[in-house]
């Protein structure tokens, strides 16, 4: 009674944080534990130091996103990629992969570069396929550093995130050259000799250009070789954006950066809350035996590797239809990963469908979060945009099929 009832405020609405908060308060009255826990599992994330890195690259790309830096990287990238066949479909994959990799959203990516992508690709291009190319390629910088995702999921699974950065370059740079090798398939023409329309920054800007360019160089090296904790690496990125866009640049006034931090806290708070929450669910889930329930079901419907991908495919395509990437990571991927270890698939292995499958569940309704963007930002119809992002759905479905049952073929050997 008290799941349907659940149900029921999800289905109308209610803010998912509040359905979390209501089902623990519940649990653990029914189970007549001390409602302080729930307090004390707050206390005990500040245990969890690579928490500190979410608030900080979130901060770093909405002050990115809130300056002139995406113009600027557009003239550079054009520039630097002019020699490279169709280069107006590498830079603008190039530029929707960098802002979802650092702002951990490929919302944001939407809202910042979606009229500038439509606007050098449009001469190329049905409208139809452009909608759905700008609303689905800013996930695949979920894939790589920093994606705030993936240090969520690094942080719950309890595993090396340098290593999942690493063992996830493979996938990622072979699903942006499908993308890649699929817009070239379908253009109407060469991309190759366009006006962009784009003045070059001089003075102070052209100082400001180069150093947006040398953030991600430095940020990539760090992360991947491990030079420096992801925690330092992310306070250097804020510090390092805010002296470049308010000093040098000058783009951002005081105002700019009062909303920059107001916008990127309201996200980053309600992922503390939901992840705060979730953990004193998880100790609940435990304390009454639900994973051993689940194991013993899923050994009587799951007899196989192949038939446990099956499973989780459509489960996670389900779960990402309905919750952000955040909330589905701290809530199912505690559930998912002793599954995954009955059934002999890796955390690194697991946790690169889980990101695949976000992406997909940002393309999908009812609530693919991206649908809803690009809606408000073309002023289409969001069956218009949903219909627009079937192919690459397909493209994106098979991708995932592939990295399930052939592994090898995109993870670098352990």
């Amino acid at each position: 009674m008290i799941f349907l009832l659940f149900l029921l405020l999800f289905i109308i609405g209610v803010p998912i944080y509040s359905l979390i908060a209501g089902m623990a308060l519940t649990s653990y009255s029914e189970a007549e534990i001390p409602l302080v826990v729930i307090i004390l599992e707050f206390f005990n994330m500040s245990n969890i130091p690579m928490l500190l890195a979410l608030p900080l690259f979130t901060l770093t790309g909405y002050l990115l996103a809130k300056s002139e830096a995406p113009k600027r990287l557009i003239y550079f990238s054009s520039t630097f990629f002019k020699l490279i066949p169709n280069n107006l479909i590498f830079l603008s994959l190039f530029l929707a992969i960098f802002f979802g990799a650092i702002t951990g959203s490929s919302g944001i990516t939407i809202i910042a570069f979606g009229s500038l992508l439509y606007s050098l690709l449009n001469d190329r291009f049905s409208n139809n396929y452009l909608y759905g190319f700008i609303t689905t390629s800013g996930g695949l910088g979920l894939l790589f550093a920093p994606s705030l995702p993936m240090i969520l999921y690094a942080i719950i699974a309890e595993i090396p995130v340098y290593d999942f950065f690493r063992f996830a370059i493979m996938p990622g740079t072979v699903l942006i050259f499908i993308f890649y090798l699929h817009s070239i398939f379908l253009s109407k023409g060469s991309t190759q000799k366009r006006n962009l329309n784009i003045k070059a920054p001089k003075n102070n800007k052209k100082i400001a250009m180069w150093l947006e360019v040398f953030l991600p160089i430095a940020v990539v090296m760090t992360i991947y070789n491990g030079l420096l904790a992801i925690t330092e690496i992310a306070a250097f990125s804020v510090l390092y954006i805010f002296i470049v866009e308010f000093f040098i640049s000058k783009d951002l006034k005081k105002e700019d950066i009062i909303i920059a931090v107001q916008e990127s806290m309201t996200l980053v708070g309600a992922i503390f809350i939901i992840l705060g929450l979730s953990l004193a669910s998880t100790n609940i889930i435990i304390d009454q035996q639900i994973p051993q329930l689940i194991f013993e079901y899923m050994s009587q419907i799951v007899g196989s590797k192949f038939s446990f991908f099956v499973f989780l495919i459509i489960f996670l395509l389900l779960i990402g239809a309905i919750l952000d990437i955040y909330s589905a990571i701290i809530i199912v991927l505690p559930i998912l990963l002793p599954l995954a270890t009955l059934y002999e698939v890796n955390s690194i292995h697991l946790g690169i469908l889980f990101i695949l499958l976000m992406e997909i569940g940002f393309i999908t309704p009812p609530i693919g979060l991206n649908l809803f963007i690009a809606s408000n930002k073309f002023q289409k119809s969001i069956t218009q945009i949903y219909i627009s992002t079937i192919p690459f759905f397909v493209i994106l479905l098979l991708f995932v099929l592939l990295v399930a049952y052939f592994p090898a073929l995109f993870l670098l050997p352990h």
